[in-house]
């Protein structure tokens, strides 16, 4: 029994891998545009709106003391509630009541 080995070697063309190298270098650099020009246009958006925050910030307190300021009123004072007694005072009143034996 007789084994053949392919021997590609012969049969490939020596100018295919600087091809393939070439094809894949350009593709890198475009993709390497591609990346750098997201981010400048991610980095514009960001100033732009960073710059409409600020002049809306800058409006909003100008305008601030304008503004009519409202009268508060105090808070009524809390009565006191069953809940607010103290324990001792609770039982008190429960041996008043005839509530504990």
């Amino acid at each position: 029994m007789e084994v053949i080995l392919a021997n590609n070697s012969k049969n490939r063309d020596p100018n295919a891998s600087r091809d393939k190298a070439a094809v894949r270098a350009m593709e890198g650099a475009k993709a390497t545009a591609q990346y750098e020009a997201e981010s400048q246009a991610v980095r514009d958006k960001t100033a732009r709106l960073r710059a409409l925050r600020l002049a809306k910030e800058a409006a909003d307190r100008s305008a601030a003391p304008l503004a009519v300021a409202k009268k508060t009123t105090k808070p009524a004072k809390k009565k006191p509630s069953k809940s607010d007694e103290s324990l001792s005072e609770w039982l008190k009143a429960e041996d008043g009541a005839g509530r504990r034996s």
